[in-house]
């Protein structure tokens, strides 16, 4: 089985972090982060500029204070690329 490569922009994570069910299918968001996560079916990638575009104040459910703390929850499962 091949696995499947995303790319996500800012706007998928911040769906995921607020829990923002009304607009985003956020247990799919969930249920690819745990494929990620176990390596077993995808691969997720982001642009170095979500790291300026997800800001501690657009993230409003508290769970996670920065942006970065969440990516070090998922080490490993989420890679960073440059926007070049």
């Amino acid at each position: 089985m091949a696995i499947k490569n995303y790319l996500w922009d800012s706007c998928v994570f911040i769906a995921y972090l607020n829990n923002e069910n009304h607009a985003y299918d956020v247990a799919s968001i969930g249920q690819f982060l745990t494929e990620t996560k176990q390596r077993n079916g995808c691969k997720i990638f982001t642009s170095s500029i979500a790291l300026a575009e997800v800001t501690p104040t657009r993230l409003t459910n508290g769970q996670y204070g920065q942006f970065t703390e969440f990516l070090d929850d998922f080490s490993g499962a989420i890679t960073i690329i440059d926007a070049d």
